[in-house]
């Protein structure tokens, strides 16, 4: 047994806190990829969670991206219709993007993602027109705005029954600016489902319709702009039916 004061003591001491303190320095490896002082929290002994944490973090400003949109029950579904419906009804919420998001920033840029899942149903082939808009008029009816993202005519499965679909959608600020049209967003994405489509069961979403080209949409950055995820079946029948169940926004700034 060794006393504080004795000599064994405090060499094993010294021991330890240098241990700690090489457990809070960045490796080689981690300099190498990051940069000596892109670093947070380099203490934690774990070093898979402080690397993860750096890749979510962004770079520019060191700062967290902000979830900042999740609904909290499912919408209504969109069912017995062949005209266009959102797919956020009966949330009494939308993602909202405020200002300046897409109005200038000294030095930084922005950009949104959207991921929107939830389960269908059919009978026979019926197609499925995805869209995602962006509106300066709030609420869930409003079907009209920018179009951030349009799908095909997706052929769906015949006669499916409860299957899983996902649609994400990720927008970047090319130009911001205030006033109409002034702010240019790039924007792309897709919606799959491995049981409810047909195949190659994951098709794009883009500004231009489809496996377009055509990646921007223009809007106004000064203005709030209120996300709409909707749909258009092109036979109407109770069951042809599609709900959403989850939605997450991000916003990357």
């Amino acid at each position: 047994m060794h006393t504080p004061h004795s000599p064994q003591w405090a060499s094993q001491l010294s021991r330890r806190l240098a241990g700690i303190k090489a457990l809070a320095q960045p490796t080689p490896d981690d300099v190498r990829r990051y940069g000596a002082t892109l670093r947070e929290d380099w203490g934690t002994p774990d070093a898979q969670r402080r690397d993860w944490n750096l890749c979510l973090a962004t770079m520019g400003t060191n700062t967290w991206p902000e979830l900042f949109f999740v609904n909290k029950a499912a919408a209504t579904a969109n069912a017995n219709s062949s005209s266009e419906a959102s797919l956020l009804a009966g949330l009494n919420a939308q993602p909202t993007v405020s200002p300046p998001t897409w109005a200038p920033q000294s030095g930084r840029t922005s950009a949104v993602s959207l991921w929107a899942s939830g389960i269908l149903s059919t009978t026979g082939t019926p197609t499925l027109t995805f869209y995602v808009r962006s509106s300066t008029t709030q609420g869930s009816g409003t079907l009209s705005g920018t179009v951030l993202g349009q799908s095909a005519a997706i052929t769906t499965g015949s006669g499916v029954s409860n299957k899983l679909w996902e649609l994400e959608l990720h927008a970047l600020c090319f130009t911001p600016g205030q006033g109409t049209g002034n702010a240019t967003l790039s924007a792309y994405g897709w919606v799959r489902s491995p049981g409810g489509f047909a195949s190659p069961f994951n098709y794009a979403i883009t500004p231009g319709g489809g496996d377009s080209n055509t990646l921007t949409a223009s809007l106004d950055g000064s203005l709030t702009q209120f996300l709409n995820v909707s749909c258009t079946w092109s036979a109407a029948s109770s069951s042809n039916t599609i709900t959403l169940q989850n939605t997450r926004c991000v916003a990357w700034n």
